[in-house]
């Protein structure tokens, strides 16, 4: 019996030593599914704001909001941004799109003057979607 003791201490005591060998992997490990939660969530709410400023732009409400503060207040930030030269001026153009297991063609681009007012917007759809459409432009500007 005492030699069942023995070797029970000795094994639980491997044991531990083996859970503090690993620790930091450990620990690694956890910041990553940390981590993936937090990119999980990211990619819910990119997808969440595309599907909003999607009906927005096809409902043709869009063009309510006219600065980039009201269309960021409403349908959260875009996933890209960049500045680009239209006709010798220059352009702040905002991509939507979905956050993850996106249609390169799904896409939704606003356009800001240097001011911050909205000048136009275009909704592009995958060609699957586009057919179900009858040839209906969602592109536009402020009225």
């Amino acid at each position: 019996m005492l030699k069942r003791i023995v070797i029970f201490v000795i094994v639980l005591s491997f044991c531990g030593c083996a859970k503090l060998r690993h620790l930091p992997r450990l620990l690694i490990i956890k910041g990553y599914s940390e981590n993936k939660d937090a990119q999980a969530e990211f990619v819910k709410e990119q997808n969440a704001n595309f599907e909003k400023i999607s009906s927005s732009i096809e409902e043709g409400t869009i063009g309510q909001y006219k600065t980039w503060e009201e269309i960021q207040r409403t349908f959260g930030e875009p996933i890209f941004s960049r500045i680009q030269e239209i006709d010798g001026e220059e352009v702040e153009v905002w991509l939507y799109r979905k956050g993850k297991d996106f249609s390169p063609e799904e896409k939704a681009y606003l356009h800001f003057d240097s001011e911050g007012n909205l000048l136009e917007w275009e909704r592009i759809f995958s060609p699957e979607r586009k057919k179900k459409i009858s040839d209906a432009k969602y592109k536009g500007g402020p009225g």
